[in-house]
């Protein structure tokens, strides 16, 4: 917006003399521009910093405008979740309409984008493969070197083929096995379905037993039967969790995802074919075709279709 407004005003040329107020609904973004804009020196370890060259830009544009058109305000998001939109103020009106507007866009997206154009004050971009990388350079410069390795082992483990693992949204599957650091080396093991269930322990120690403790008649205990037991305290969990997709908020959940997620969880559950797409609007396809492929079992170990 910042860049936006300067261009119309070259384009035009109208100088911004009258005032012009910036409403965001990040406080810390705020904090990060006005710090960059009093700093007095550019500063090489702030580059690493998320985000830098947005921020940068901001900055640097801000110190072009006259003084009265640099206000940054804070407006608090998602007003409208608790109060009618026709009593909020305008600012926040129009930050709920911008929210709705970028969900509903980030919803219809079929190709997430994943290359950044450089902006103005930024003299160098950074790539892995044909991605731009804007944050957390450490952590994917190593993600980077040790994933082709651990998706070939993946590839083998669950029989897919080589563009499968590309479906996978991996920035979430990171996000959720790091809600357990306490327990690494469990999550580690159930994520590649080699948990030590009775199979598992049997071919590692013949004297163990590999059928299903529950008592439910299973000779072969492995990790996909531990979700799909038809004894009655597992039957019991698989209940809950329906019960907790179908309980979740309708006014910020997408109920055909909710539906597909139920359809899918519960044919899983039963040990059921995969779900007809044709059933479903033409957008949400791509998902199911690749979370037909992925297995709907993946969902508890973390691996979710970028659709």
């Amino acid at each position: 917006m910042c860049r936006f407004l300067y261009h119309l005003s070259q384009y035009t040329k109208t100088p911004l003399t009258s005032e012009v107020q910036l409403v965001l609904d990040s406080q810390s973004l705020i904090t990060r521009v006005t710090t960059a804009r009093s700093s007095a020196h550019n500063n090489a370890s702030a580059s690493l910093q998320p985000e830098w060259d947005v921020i940068n830009a901001i900055a640097k544009t801000l110190q072009i405008f006259p003084r009265q058109a640099r206000l940054l305000k804070w407006e608090k998001s998602h007003q409208d979740d608790n109060h009618n939109y026709s009593t909020l103020g305008h600012s926040a009106q129009i930050n709920c309409e911008a929210d709705r507007l970028a969900s509903s866009y980030y919803q219809h997206m079929l190709i997430p984008a994943s290359t950044e154009s450089p902006l103005e004050y930024n003299p160098v971009q950074f790539f892995i493969g044909h991605d731009s990388i804007t944050s957390k350079y450490r952590t994917k410069i190593r993600i980077a070197a040790a994933l082709p390795i651990l998706r070939t082992y993946v590839n083998q483990r669950f029989k897919w083929d080589s563009m499968t693992a590309t479906a996978i949204d991996w920035e979430i599957f990171s996000q959720i096995i790091n809600h357990f650091p306490q327990q690494h080396i469990t999550i580690v093991k159930h994520i590649h379905a080699i948990a030590p269930t009775g199979h598992i322990a049997n071919r590692h120690q013949p004297s163990t037993m590999a059928q299903c403790p529950s008592g439910c008649g299973c000779d072969r205990e492995d990790n996909n039967h531990v979700l799909t037991c038809p004894s009655e305290s597992r039957l019991e969990w698989r209940t809950q969790t329906i019960e907790i997709v179908t309980e979740m908020l309708e006014q910020r959940s997408d109920p055909t995802l909710k539906a597909i997620l139920q359809d899918g969880l519960q044919r899983f559950h039963n040990l059921m074919e995969n779900m007809t797409e044709h059933n479903y609007p033409p957008e949400y396809h791509l998902l199911i075709r690749h979370q037909n492929t992925l297995g709907w079992d993946q969902l508890y170990r973390g691996r979710w279709s970028t659709q």
